[in-house]
């Protein structure tokens, strides 16, 4: 909002009855309490009249990194408007409240662009924040930095000043990165990332495009946490998308959902080393009692060409110390991967769970190893350990030379009316033991699944009502998640608004991610875009 500099806005003024008995005679006021405004601008070293109405009146950073002007200036319901190019560290010396959030506006071609250690915007212990990147390329980003550059900072974009999470904290709508430009086969630009956080609950990261960092979300979960989502975001060079995991010790999380994510494989970040694991999503616990419960991985693509060394799986699930007595549990549907590149990588196929007490439903999900000739292309390596539990259906598994892989004894499994699909020479692998297809369904009791061609266009759509993956499924409707009752839209990440396809109540499921026909369904659009650049202008007589 831009204030007409000849009115004032009278807020929050409060009278003594003891001290005012004569205010309506002296026609003054006795006492006023500050509020904070409804807007400031900020820019890198302020301009004009600097009374902050405006960019070309902006305040500096150092208004804005100053605790002072916090709760006087900028509190609960003020919108920070940025302006220009910012070359300070930005850090929030308050917080909003519910329903009331303080939001960071990105102004057009605006850009936070500095390399630091500690992040470039730090949100150490904030609340209810809403930071609106304004749809901008390079809204945060560290310049010349990487292999063979200016600089090689270990630097990051938005973070929590790492070791005080933030919650209830929106992330939304522009770009982060490139925050470190890696090439080569070296062990730089190791812990760089885009968003980090060491824990918090309620934060919602969505629609954002990440580049050029080791990873672009970490989310290093702590103590407890839950409600919190990303999603609609696309990744390009970044070695690990997004972790969602404990930190260095236990933690129990709740009800997180990474959904509608869209990630391009390509840059070698893997090294020599294995120091940098590259996978779309990974997600761990941390032994003792630690705990993952009710998450949803769903509507997520990661393709492009996989890099030779540095490879675990697209999406990759564990506990950091097997065999403890820590757990997960959740659901993985829609998603598809596609391991298009070396030939022996990545390492653990597209889809894994490892370690114990895991219980995951995995369904209607493409897995595409592209090449049956490469050793590494395994469908789903499952694990299966004391306390697992997977349900595995309507899943579509297709050019690997392995389909699933378990390697263990233990655990628990129903597969069912999956279709796997030209598969390599080593098949099929149950607690250990290579097996054909017969024998597979014979020991696993995997009896309504098929190796038919399943007639997927190249995006894998099901191409028509003839293809075998129409109503080749089983009806999930019974599994109780509303979210998995509704396809996968065509259009994913950071710019998607598209709905899914609502699947049937009753009767039979396409396989795979995407449903052939049905109505659009409101039950998993992207969010809509939030308007930006808005100038209002408030008077008061």
């Amino acid at each position: 909002m831009t204030l007409d500099s000849t009115h004032v806005i009278k807020r929050g003024l409060h009278f003594s009855a003891l001290t005012c008995a004569f205010a309506l005679l002296s026609v003054a006021f006795c006492g006023s309490a500050q509020a904070a405004s409804p807007a400031v601008y900020i820019s890198q070293s302020g301009g004009g009249a600097g009374d902050g109405s405006s960019c070309a009146n902006a305040k500096p950073a150092s208004f804005f990194n100053s605790a002072s002007n916090w709760g006087s200036t900028i509190g609960a319901g003020t919108t920070v408007h940025l302006c220009g190019t910012i070359t300070t560290v930005l850090t929030a010396q308050g917080s909003g409240s519910s329903g009331n959030p303080i939001t960071i506006q990105w102004e057009s071609s605006a850009s936070v662009s500095v390399c630091s250690t500690l992040g470039s915007i730090q949100l150490p212990g904030r609340q209810w924040l809403v930071l609106d990147l304004g749809g901008n390329s390079a809204a945060v980003t560290c310049p010349n930095n990487g292999s063979g550059l200016g600089s090689q900072t270990v630097a990051s974009g938005i973070t929590d000043s790492f070791g005080q999470p933030y919650s209830n904290v929106e992330i939304r709508n522009g770009s982060i990165g490139p925050i470190y430009k890696k090439s080569g086969s070296g062990s730089d630009g190791l812990n760089t990332y885009g968003i980090y956080t060491s824990g918090g609950s309620g934060n919602h990261f969505h629609n954002i495009s990440f580049t050029d960092s080791e990873k672009g979300v970490f989310f290093a979960l702590g103590s407890t946490s839950s409600g919190n989502e990303i999603d609609h975001n696309t990744f390009v060079n970044i070695g690990a998308g997004i972790y969602y995991a404990c930190g260095s010790s236990s933690c129990n999380d709740s009800g997180g959902k990474l959904h509608a994510n869209d990630f391009t494989v390509g840059i070698n970040w893997g090294n020599s080393n294995d120091t940098t694991h590259m996978e779309s999503i990974h997600i761990f616990t941390n032994g003792g009692s630690s705990s993952i419960t009710g998450l949803q991985i769903y509507d997520n693509n990661t393709h492009g060409a996989w890099p030779t060394i540095g490879g675990t799986a697209a999406y990759f699930l564990e506990q950091a110390v097997p065999g403890s007595s820590g757990s997960m549990s959740g659901d993985i549907f829609d998603n598809i991967c596609t391991l298009t590149g070396g030939s022996g990588a990545p390492g653990d196929g597209c889809y894994f769970i490892a370690s114990n007490n895991n219980t995951f439903g995995i369904y209607n999900n493409v897995a595409d190893c592209v090449s049956v000739s490469n050793n590494s292309g395994i469908g789903m390596e499952l694990d299966g350990n004391s306390g697992d539990n997977f349900t595995v259906k309507n899943n579509v598994i297709m050019n690997c030379n392995t389909a699933i892989y378990d390697p263990n004894s233990g655990g628990s499994f129903t597969f069912a009316n999956n279709d796997y699909f030209n598969i390599g020479s080593q098949g099929w692998v149950y607690q250990g033991s290579f097996m054909s297809f017969s024998q597979w369904q014979s020991k696993t009791g995997d009896s309504t699944s098929s190796t038919s061609n399943p007639g997927l266009n190249s995006d894998y759509t099901i191409a028509s009502a003839s293809s075998f993956a129409h109503s080749s499924g089983a009806d999930l409707t019974s599994v109780g998640d509303s979210l998995l009752d509704t396809a996968k839209p065509t259009s994913i990440g950071a710019a998607a608004s598209a709905a899914g396809i609502s699947r049937p109540s009753t009767g039979a499921w396409d396989l795979g991610p995407y449903a052939l026909s049905g109505s659009a369904s409101s039950g998993s659009p992207a969010p809509p875009a939030p308007p930006t650049n808005l100038t209002v202008t408030v008077t008061t007589q």
